[in-house]
Parts: structure tokens; sequence; C-alpha cells
């Protein structure tokens, strides 16, 4: 099996695995705080995803 394929799943596997973590830490959050955290949802979101896409580009050699 070519080592790339194995790279991108992992990746794709950590990124899932956060993404859903996060929602559980921003309800717990949202527990000591009273606010609701719009910023780390955004941030958890956008910023993964990006993260994860160039992660993934690198491995396939779009980037440099």
């Amino acid at each position: 099996m070519d080592r790339r394929i194995l790279k991108t799943a992992l990746s794709i596997f950590v990124a899932i695995i956060f993404g859903l973590l996060l929602p559980i830490f921003g309800q717990w959050y949202q527990q000591k705080t009273g606010m609701i955290p719009f910023s780390l949802n955004i941030l958890g979101g956008f910023g993964g995803a990006a993260i994860t896409f160039l992660n993934i580009a690198k491995i396939w050699g779009g980037i440099e």
C-alpha cells in the first residue's frame, strides 16, 4: 500500500476525532462561564479544515 494513502487516512481520522471532541470542550466552557463559545467553534471548524487540507496537499506533493 502506498504510504501516502495511509498518511491521508490518518490525517482525516485525526481531524474527525478532534472535530468530535471540540463540542465537548465547548459545552464544558459554556457550563463554566455561561457564554456560548462562538469563536472556539469558528476557529475549530475553519482552522481545522484548513490545516487538514494543507496537510493532505503536502502529503500528495501539492505544496513543496
